[in-house]
């Protein structure tokens, strides 16, 4: 078994025993009922009363602002698990020579912890559209004296994109819903980021459900990439929309080669 696939089982919360057949639907089920309902509200005031705020994962150390965060958000830094399917990937296939770009940065934790790896600390772009999220982007960066550049904008095609804010946490979507409230950032291609600060080697994205548009209109782009690591938002976007996602990596000459959760890493093998 691979190192990924151990790692599946622990971010999984199940045993080897419970990985096929209809026993693991229901250990899914409930357990991730509990853990959203019960578990992570109680490890998030766990973190409100011990960690005055911060938190280590990685060997970084982060700032978790109460003011904009959900007591289910700092539960998950809380025991580590925040954003662990990216952390894993990244360990696993980020090298010290690449270059990143990232699209969707949110606290800055995947930024730092990527961060950390690479021996030109300056060849980093971290693009995040929540302009909550500035500030502790910013704050954590400093925290681990990481010198990734950050740009406020939506990877899109258009000049202008309207981003659905949750109030309850720092999730944003450009899929326009009723319980989320508007604001209008800049709307900045893949292609354009790329010109204008790469090149680039690794593409990291977690953008909440554009990344079939992203992927969609960066076809060319892609070409330059050795490795892409991708959340794709089955619960938003649907299955048939998440197999075009693949569909185009492998059109770009990219091949999986590692899951956790929902987040896939995607190779150039020839490389």
């Amino acid at each position: 078994m691979s190192s990924v696939e151990k790692s599946k089982i622990t971010a999984d919360g199940l045993s080897p025993g419970l990985q096929a057949g209809p026993w693991r639907d229901i250990a899914e089920k409930f357990s991730g009922s509990w853990r959203y309902r019960v578990a992570l509200p109680v490890q998030g005031l766990l973190f409100d009363l011990f960690r005055h705020g911060q938190i280590k994962m990685d060997g970084c150390i982060f700032q978790i602002p109460k003011s904009i965060t959900g007591r289910r958000l700092r539960g998950s830094c809380f025991d580590g698990s925040y954003e662990l399917p990216e952390r894993t990937l990244i360990r696993e296939f980020v090298q010290p020579e690449d270059s990143v770009i990232e699209l969707g940065a949110c606290l800055g934790i995947v930024s730092c912890v990527t961060n950390a790896r690479l021996r030109d600390k300056s060849r980093h772009l971290v693009v995040e559209a929540n302009p909550r999220c500035i500030p502790a982007i910013h704050k954590n960066r400093e925290l681990n004296g990481c010198t990734f550049k950050v740009e406020n904008c939506a990877a899109s095609s258009q000049r202008e994109v309207s981003l659905f804010l949750d109030p309850a946490n720092l999730l944003s979507t450009t899929l326009k819903t009723s319980s989320k409230f508007p604001v209008t950032v800049p709307g900045c291609t893949l292609s354009e980021l790329c010109r204008r600060h790469g090149p680039f080697s690794v593409l990291i994205m977690d953008i909440e459900g554009s990344e079939l548009e992203v992927l969609e209109s960066s076809a060319e782009t892609l070409q330059s990439f050795r490795l892409i690591i991708v959340e794709l938002h089955d619960a938003i976007i649907g299955a048939n929309k998440i197999n075009r996602c693949r569909e185009i990596l492998r059109q770009a000459g990219l091949s999986r080669v590692g899951k956790s959760i929902d987040t896939e890493a995607w190779l150039r093998m020839e490389q």
